[in-house]
């Protein structure tokens, strides 16, 4: 399986060794497409994979930040995220709270 892993690495070597071809877009140098600080569109990560390699799973490795790539939906594969061990709230959960009336 073509696997996308994007931010934090945490089964980065997992899946690997487990057979899957998978590519690594995180803040790190030694990432397989490295990233600045800055928000990146898909179709930007797009270009940066290798020709002919689109991934049949993106997984999400929590940064404890803000998304690391804006349009995730324009990928037509399925997607995880992986939340922080430092936290215990489930992505896509807000911190924000409710204001009731």
């Amino acid at each position: 399986m073509k696997i996308l892993h994007l931010g934090n690495a945490y089964f980065l070597e997992s899946f690997r060794q487990l057979g899957h071809d998978v590519k690594w877009a995180g803040y790190h140098r030694t990432a397989d497409i490295p990233l600045s600080r800055s928000l990146l569109d898909a179709r930007s990560l797009l270009t940066q994979l290798p020709p002919h390699w689109y991934p049949d799973l993106i997984v999400l490795g929590d940064e404890s930040t803000q998304p690391l790539v804006l349009g995730l939906k324009l990928f037509r594969c399925r997607w995880s995220g992986m939340r922080s061990i430092r936290t215990s709230m489930p992505i896509g959960t807000s911190t924000t709270p409710r204001l009731s009336m």
